[in-house]
Formats: structure tokens, C-alpha cells, sequence
């Protein structure tokens, strides 16, 4: 359980990185990449999934 919990977690994203603004393609880039290797990108989609949806994760 504790793992699952760690592995669900963002890392601790250095100054660089952190949004502030200016640097949106950086920062969405690094959020992009960070939750496509967690298996997470589909969390981002433009329209909700319908429950009928052979996608549909509930």
C-alpha cells in the first residue's frame, strides 16, 4: 500500500522546472513526460469519458 501511495506521488520538481509563468512548455513537458511513464497520461483527455466507453476506467 505504501508503495502504490510513493508511486502515485509527483517527484519533487527542482526551480527550473516549477511553473512560474514563463515557462509553460517546459513545465507541461515535464508533466507530460512524468505521468506518461507512471502509466497516468490518460488522466489528461479533452472530453470526459461516457461509462459505456470500453475505455472507461470506474
Amino acid at each position: 500500500m505504501v508503495s502504490e501511495q510513493l508511486y502515485h506521488t509527483l517527484p519533487n520538481i527542482s526551480e527550473k522546472l516549477r511553473f512560474n509563468g514563463l515557462n509553460l512548455h517546459q513545465w507541461k513537458q515535464f508533466i507530460d513526460l512524468t505521468l506518461l511513464r507512471r502509466g497516468l497520461i490518460d488522466y489528461l483527455i479533452e472530453e470526459s469519458l461516457k461509462q459505456t466507453d470500453p475505455k472507461y476506467k470506474g
